[in-house]
């Protein structure tokens, strides 16, 4: 079973370290969303409170799907963003954290 096999059927994985090409592979994707995830995460946990329409947009650019009405506040953790599905009227509390 490759990497992505395993993940998707939510299996312990590690994200590192493979000899096998195709994992390897995976491997560099998985490296490159968590690098995008976590620098639309550092423009979202640094806007101003008041700049709703600027956190809603790089929301719905981060996750795999995000409905209106969302505000998170500040302190997001997650690490690929892509995997997480949000409907309207969401809202969470400081310093939330995603493992997915």
């Amino acid at each position: 079973m490759n990497l992505e096999e395993r993940i998707k059927a939510g299996m312990l994985f590690y994200e590192s370290g493979h000899v096998d090409p195709v994992n390897q592979e995976i491997e560099e994707r998985l490296k490159n969303e968590r690098k995008d995830c976590k620098e639309l995460m550092f423009d979202y946990n640094h806007c101003r409170p008041g700049d709703q329409d600027r956190q809603l947009k790089i929301l719905k650019e981060l996750l795999g799907s995000c409905g209106n009405h969302v505000y998170i506040e500040d302190g997001l953790h997650m690490s690929y963003g892509k995997h997480v599905y949000l409907g309207d009227y969401f809202y969470a509390n400081f310093n939330l954290t995603i493992w997915i």
